[in-house]
């Protein structure tokens, strides 16, 4: 990827991203409200407490790829790219300055053990160390803030900042737009010179970027680029539905999930139970059957175990999730190994199981329990055998192959029992299938 499509890349994540923050923002006021109420009397010590509207959480969660030192949209990394390109006006440059300068004033000062604190001092002791993560650094200067009704002010602070920041984010944006228009061409294949990965179709818009794992799962990272034209792009997002709508992962979703395409948290809703994160560290989950919800036990370690079982509201439809599960997989290896290698005729079974359905002889496997963590991983290797690939979404573990392979599934790999779901003709010759397409 060029300079200038790798910039104009991070530039549209910078402007999705604000424009979803800009949405909480204009929001009801009401929504946004916070406040802290100090309490003290002469024969009760000193005490605090801080309550906020239903969209302060959000409007921190929206704002925190800008403020992520690891995020490509982290908002003095972008800004340094700005300034160098030597793009920006005077005029535009003194105001983004002065918009980070007032960001870093708290409302009133603090100190803490003789130094006075920055707004970015507290939102990342607060930050780090308890709403987002616990980093064990920011842990401690957090710790060092907490005295008498300090906890409670910290948490003022921290959303104080958010809205400062959130400033700096649109006096960004206006100085990225400003350069955007100036930026040189990309130098992206022409017309003619670009082959969609799914529909082997060369005509048509190959404009809109690709994410290879759904962008509600959090799979922005995993971007192609010129390799899916923009039918394909639209009308397959019906498969990406299916995927998210999948129970099992969608519970996983609602724990470990980013937010969704606007700006919300997300939510797995089942026969018995609702699942739903409420902050970055919150998940409410309602019974629906009016019983208490077994008590948690806390381990060793500090952290919490507990079992939530819940029933589906709609059986799984297992061919609409392997579609969903091999273009994943032919994206992949798009972005691994380039669009030719996509474009391998060994994958034409497969492509035309995404295209429309059609009887793909293999099974798609998964694993009924899941050890639930916070990160997708994926895995795939070509062989003389047929290419397998392997995904693991939150701790729900998927495999398949991406070429023709009607090789009998076992029930059990290594003491784990595993689920085999046929996706070719009804009956073949192996005889593996029934009609519900299970084994």
């Amino acid at each position: 990827m060029s300079d200038t499509q790798e910039l104009r890349a991070v530039f549209r994540t910078y402007k999705r991203a604000a424009s979803l923050l800009r949405d909480v923002l204009q929001g009801p006021t009401q929504d946004l409200e916070i406040a802290f109420r100090l309490t003290a009397g002469k024969d009760r010590p000193t005490s605090g407490e801080f309550s906020a509207g239903a969209g302060v959480d959000r409007h921190a969660v929206l704002l925190r790829p800008f403020m992520d030192p690891s995020s490509p949209i982290e908002l003095r990394a972008v800004w340094t790219r700005l300034l160098a390109l030597g793009l920006i006006g005077a005029p535009r440059v003194a105001e983004v300055e002065a918009a980070f300068a007032a960001s870093e004033a708290l409302t009133f000062p603090v100190a803490v053990n003789g130094e006075n604190l920055s707004a970015r001092d507290v939102y990342f002791a607060y930050g780090e160390g308890e709403y987002f993560r616990e980093d064990e650094v920011a842990r401690a200067r957090l710790v060092a803030m907490s005295v008498g009704p300090m906890p409670q002010l910290v948490q003022l602070l921290f959303h104080d900042a958010c809205a400062g920041f959130s400033a700096v984010v649109f006096a960004v944006l206006d100085a990225l737009l400003e350069c955007e228009g100036q930026l040189p061409e990309s130098g992206e294949a022409g017309p003619g010179l670009r082959t969609c990965i799914y529909c082997r179709g060369s005509d048509g818009d190959f404009g809109p970027e690709e994410h290879v794992i759904p962008e509600s799962l959090g799979g922005d990272a995993v971007v192609i680029r010129n390799c899916v034209c923009a039918g394909c792009n639209n009308r397959l997002s019906t498969l990406d539905k299916a995927l998210l709508d999948f129970q099992p992962l969608a519970m996983l979703r609602a724990v470990f999930g980013p937010m969704t395409k606007k700006g919300k948290f997300p939510k797995a809703r089942l026969r018995d139970i609702d699942i739903e994160r409420t902050a970055p560290r919150h998940v409410r989950i309602t019974q629906k059957t009016g019983k208490p919800l077994p008590a948690p036990a806390r381990e060793e370690d500090g952290s919490v175990r507990f079992t939530v079982t819940g029933m589906g509201t709609k059986p799984a439809d297992p061919v609409l999730l392997g579609r969903a599960l091999v273009k994943i997989a032919l994206g992949l290896v798009a972005h691994d190994a380039g669009s030719a290698a996509a474009l391998d005729p060994r994958y034409d079974a497969a492509r035309a199981f995404v295209m429309t359905g059609a009887p793909f002889a293999t099974h798609l496997v998964m694993v009924p329990t899941a050890k639930p963590h916070g990160q997708i991983r994926t895995w795939w290797q070509p062989s003389a055998e047929g290419t397998l690939v392997a995904l693991n979404l939150f701790g729900l573990e998927l495999g398949l192959s991406l070429e023709p392979s009607p090789v009998r599934m076992p029930d059990e790999v290594d003491g784990v029992r595993i689920l085999s779901f046929w996706l070719g003709e009804p009956q073949d010759a192996h005889g593996v299938a029934d009609t519900d397409g299970t084994q």
